[in-house]
């Protein structure tokens, strides 16, 4: 089968490549189904134990045991050394002003007392925000890659939880930015928030009579504001389809998401 091109996921080709390495022995008539049956039947039990995780069970708390998560962290596992914070400052691209505020507030808005680097002189032992971060096109979480929008679309549509207001919203990734914090090297996320259409419009389409598809659809338009996430805020990958104007009767393009690639794999 081919891959899903709009979500960017290629389990099924993985699947495939690991079967053709597979040695049959010669024995092609009953090694092929029986490899297939055993990673179908390991794939069932691994999404089994994903789902019982998420629903806090007794089965998955056994599980949370049995495989540890072992997925990047905000921040980094080891410290960095002070040759590597610096070799990063180096690497890093200074921030512009607007960008620089942003990430400043966002720091305040947490309860850190981060003071802004033009503020001189620099008192000692209190926290200064960089002025630079790294500019990676993709970060990975818990197997799952995360990109801009410029670098894969399939990769940087996203449900988050909204540090500011506490409520799951539904965005694109504008730029990812690293920076060495306190001997750590830590990730913020700069979003797009998807802009809801009105009531009057949304009502027209089918997805708010049906739930469970866990779709709904939003404007192609976008906010001119942005909102700052770090990785822990992250739910899960959406799937996007641009659909043209005139679908479903309204009259401008449109964007259909739909959340049922969260099974349980990413929880807050």
């Amino acid at each position: 089968w081919l891959r899903m091109r709009w979500c960017s996921e290629f389990a099924g080709e993985r699947m495939n490549g690991l079967l053709q390495q597979v040695k049959t022995n010669k024995k092609n008539d009953d090694m092929p189904l029986t490899m297939l049956r055993q990673m179908a039947r390991r794939c069932r039990l691994e999404t089994k134990l994903r789902d019982e995780q998420a629903n806090g069970s007794q089965i998955g708390q056994l599980s949370s045991i049995l495989q540890p998560d072992t997925a990047a962290e905000t921040k980094a596992a080891m410290p960095l050394s002070e040759s590597k914070v610096a070799e990063i400052l180096t690497a890093a691209k200074d921030l512009n002003e607007d960008d620089y505020e942003l990430l400043l507030d966002y720091q305040i808005s947490k309860g850190q007392p981060w003071l802004d680097w033009r503020h001189l002189p620099h008192p000692i032992g209190l926290l200064i925000l960089p002025p630079c971060a790294l500019r990676p096109t993709e970060f990975k979480m818990k197997d799952h890659v995360f990109s801009r929008r410029n670098s894969t679309w399939g990769n940087s549509n996203l449900q988050f939880k909204d540090p500011e207001t506490g409520l799951l919203c539904t965005g694109f990734i504008d730029e990812i930015w690293q920076m060495p914090m306190e001997g750590h090297l830590q990730t913020f996320i700069v979003i797009h928030k998807h802009k809801h259409l009105p009531n009057a419009l949304l009502g027209k389409t089918p997805y708010p009579i049906f739930p469970l598809f866990q779709a709904t659809v939003v404007d192609t338009a976008e906010y001119n504001t942005f909102c700052i996430i770090e990785p822990h805020h992250i739910l899960t990958h959406l799937t996007v389809y641009r659909r043209p104007k005139g679908t479903y009767g309204i009259n401008r393009e449109i964007l259909v998401i739909c959340l049922a690639l969260n099974r349980g794999k990413l929880t807050i």
